[in-house]
């Protein structure tokens, strides 16, 4: 996305939280101003990144701190341990470089004090690798928040390509949840089930917008956009008729893929948003906190 066209997310004002993802966005040739143009609309970014060119995470992430300090996240993804890591992204070395990215912006954030966020992609092999990269980070990397992501089913890749990249059971992430339970984690056993009741802000409080300026309410749910940032300014997309019934199937849980959803890009803002559906949903798995 160039920054003109990002530059037009902003037309409807300020946003409370901007998550910008690839691909891998530190390599954009524009990162830095699309960062300044982010931070000076919103109350809090997050940007994603492999680690793998740690020296260029660290040169993005430097200019990000300083403009925004707390108000700035940076996430690096994180499968496992060394040779998990590796086998997953397909690249050896991988590991080390992210773990030098983050042993340098883990010192960066004690002086401009932004957040810094690991997040692992959870497959049924790798649970065992991700159970000893989360006692490393607590052991080694106080304050660093450690999050999870499930990859979402797709026949073409996940079914006929490489069936070792398949979602983990409920047994398996039961396993991970004796070190660390989150709601997303929770929210997949619900999906798994076929009950998710985690409320979803897609359509509402959030949406997707891809590299061409596409925008979609949810693009797991709904495979066409409501409208493009090159016809119509966000205001005006998001006013369509189309986009308030899109919202409330998905807050009711009413879409072909709601109740199974392994999704959680939305659910720390929901919950915010939706305090006691949350706490309701909470309720449902008390026992995991027990």
């Amino acid at each position: 996305m160039d920054v003109d066209l990002f530059k037009k997310i902003f037309e409807v004002g300020t946003i409370e939280h901007v998550n910008i993802t690839g691909g891998e966005p530190t390599l954009h040739p524009n990162i830095f101003e699309i960062l300044e143009v982010a931070l000076a609309n919103n109350r809090e970014v997050l940007l994603n990144s492999n680690g793998f060119n740690h020296s260029r995470t660290f040169e993005v992430v430097e200019h990000a701190g300083r403009l925004g300090g707390n108000r700035f996240i940076i996430l690096l993804s994180i499968d496992g341990m060394e040779e998990t890591h590796d086998s997953i992204r397909g690249v050896r070395g991988s590991f080390s470089n992210v773990m030098k990215a983050l042993e340098q912006v883990y010192a960066l954030s004690k002086v401009f004090h932004f957040s810094i966020w690991v997040n692992s992609m959870l497959f049924d092999w790798n649970i065992d690798s991700v159970i000893e990269l989360h006692k490393y980070l607590r052991e080694n990397f106080k304050g660093v928040r450690h999050s999870f992501s499930i990859p979402v089913y797709s026949k073409p890749y996940y079914d006929n390509k490489d069936k070792d990249l398949k979602p983990p059971s409920i047994e398996k992430v039961k396993k991970l949840m004796k070190y660390i339970v989150t709601p997303p984690l929770l929210a997949y056993i619900d999906a798994v089930n076929g009950s998710r009741c985690f409320p979803c802000g897609f359509g509402a409080t959030s949406a997707f917008i891809d590299v061409d300026g596409d925008v979609y309410t949810c693009p797991y749910a709904f495979d066409t956009p409501i409208g493009n940032l090159k016809e119509s300014l966000l205001g005006s997309v998001w006013s369509q008729k189309e986009r308030t019934e899109q919202a409330l199937r998905l807050d009711y849980g009413l879409g072909k893929k709601c109740k199974t959803c392994p999704l959680t890009c939305d659910l720390m803002i929901s919950a915010e948003v939706k305090p006691f559906r949350t706490a309701t949903c909470l309720l449902k798995h008390i026992g995991c906190f027990l």
